[in-house]
């Protein structure tokens, strides 16, 4: 980031790699990011959380062998066939 000196009293402006950033005098600044920025953290606040403890359940069942049957291949079947419509 370029840092910028002004005179009191004066705007000054900041330039970041992914957006401005405007100081008034008052001293609060305003951060605006570059649209392509803003798009990908939209995206990335539509999908949820990840869960350490969701992962970890998940991980013991596969170990043990709980998805190896075929009710478990046919839910998957069905889920993958639904998401594709």
């Amino acid at each position: 980031m370029k840092t910028v000196r002004s005179k009191v009293g004066q705007a000054e402006e900041l330039r970041s790699p992914h957006g401005r950033i405007q100081s008034k005098a008052t001293g609060f600044k305003i951060y605006t990011p570059e649209p392509a920025l803003a798009r990908v953290v939209a995206l990335v606040q539509k999908h949820p959380e990840v869960r350490a403890e969701v992962v970890l359940k998940i991980e013991k069942r596969l170990a043990a062998g709980d998805y190896l049957t075929a009710e478990a291949a046919e839910q998957t079947a069905v889920a993958i066939l639904m998401s594709e419509s």
